[in-house]
């Protein structure tokens, strides 16, 4: 009887711990990144983005799986696997790690943000 109480107690409390460190990352497996080139026209989208943000740091990672970037021809989206270009099958996955500033300050509530915009230099 103590072996079977010692048992479900720690069930317990690695249950419990398990739904502590989930509540402290909020995961995505349907993050969308979007690049545009005026100088070519050339426009990309990605929607199989799978991004995580920690609410207790602000640090948030990306993971890109660079073979679902998508072009309007099927031309351009060959090119940019090639391995000059972004050599797909070496790197089959780009990571983004960064934090957030002022992470504190952001109201947390649930609705869509545009965390990272990047324009030319």
């Amino acid at each position: 009887m103590k072996r079977a109480k010692k048992i479900s107690t720690t069930l317990f409390l690695l249950l419990f711990t398990c739904v502590m460190v989930n509540a402290q990352e909020k995961t995505t497996n349907n993050a969308y990144i979007s690049f545009y080139s005026e100088l070519d026209a050339i426009k990309s989208e990605n929607f199989n983005v799978t991004s995580r943000l920690n609410m207790d740091t602000g640090t948030i990672i990306y993971s890109v799986p660079i073979k679902s970037f998508e072009f309007k021809s099927a031309m351009m989206q060959e090119h940019f696997y090639q391995e000059d270009v972004m050599d797909s099958n070496k790197f089959p996955t780009s990571k983004f790690k960064g934090s957030i500033e002022n992470f504190e300050a952001i109201p947390k509530k649930k609705t869509v943000y545009t965390l990272l915009r990047l324009q030319e230099i």
